[in-house]
């Protein structure tokens, strides 16, 4: 039976969420105030439930990087992946990636971040495939919208179950620290919560 060891991303693998780092390590913190005010209307409906965390994200992006080249958004996303990612990795998540790698489990990433400036740490970290959320890209610049759904909470199952079809033959391991990430760390035969830098297992 193929085992599987499937990873959420943003505090998971990193300890912090990426989105707003991203923004920080290729804006400054001055970038990401004007992104804030600017999105002021738009984190208010979504603190108030009033939108939902797919909208939101799509609209803070895009208050960044609406008409960026996608080269330039490349370049931006490789420098931030290789050189800052391993800077706020946990070093609990790497030891159960290594465990993982030992046995020869098959390792994805699942996340709602943009699989764009996961990828590059991803591959060159012995995972197979990231599952993630896609931004779109036309005429050689980002649009601001996303080209996928936004890879949380159901969404997260839904790429599994379409990366990996024949559920019957596959053993999967999830790894989460989110309400987002209880859908797949339920679809999974054995899942971990990741709680005070602490796994714990998972109850269904």
């Amino acid at each position: 039976m193929r085992k599987i060891a499937a990873f959420d991303f943003d505090g998971t693998i990193t300890y912090k969420d990426t989105l707003f780092d991203f923004i920080v390590y290729n804006y400054g913190s001055r970038g990401l105030l004007c992104c804030i005010i600017r999105n002021i209307f738009n984190l208010c409906l979504y603190a108030i439930g009033l939108r939902s965390n797919s909208k939101a994200k799509e609209k803070l992006l895009a208050t960044m990087l609406r008409g960026a080249s996608i080269e330039e958004f490349k370049t931006m996303c490789e420098n931030y992946s290789l050189k800052r990612v391993p800077q706020i990795i946990r070093k609990k998540t790497i030891e159960r990636i290594n465990l993982h790698t030992a046995k020869g489990d098959t390792l994805v990433i699942v996340s709602a971040s943009p699989e764009d400036w996961i990828k590059p740490w991803a591959m060159k970290n012995g995972f197979s495939n990231v599952l993630a959320t896609q931004i779109e890209k036309k005429d050689g610049v980002l649009t601001g919208s996303f080209a996928s759904k936004n890879c949380y909470g159901e969404e997260k199952v839904n790429r599994l179950a379409t990366e990996f079809p024949y559920r019957e033959d596959i053993e999967i391991t999830a790894y989460g620290d989110s309400n987002g990430d209880i859908p797949m760390l339920k679809f999974a035969n054995e899942g971990f919560l990741i709680k005070n830098n602490k796994w714990q297992k998972f109850n269904r």
